[in-house]
């Protein structure tokens, strides 16, 4: 695995479906290549369902409670890139 996209979000359901969307338009590797973790900080706005809806491949990995940026630790183990990209 190359690439690890590592995003935290919280109640950005529509921001979040447009960066995921520009990440599959604009990441140039095949898709075996790279992988995307959302950290999902407690979202209420159906974010969670519309990930696993619309972004199969996506691991979400879901907080109880908002946990702000240094959630995306959570995500720093399972992944498997040579290379990071922390986004929000």
């Amino acid at each position: 695995m190359k690439l690890s996209y590592i995003i935290v979000t919280r109640n950005r359901r529509e921001a979040l479906l447009r960066t995921l969307s520009l990440l599959e338009q604009n990441t140039h590797l095949p898709r075996a290549s790279w992988e995307v973790f959302i950290v999902d900080n407690a979202s209420d706005d159906g974010t969670v369902e519309a990930v696993k809806r619309n972004y199969r491949k996506a691991t979400i990995i879901r907080l109880a409670e908002n946990e702000g940026v240094p959630a995306r630790n959570y995500a720093i183990k399972p992944s498997q890139g040579r290379f990071v990209v922390f986004s929000r």
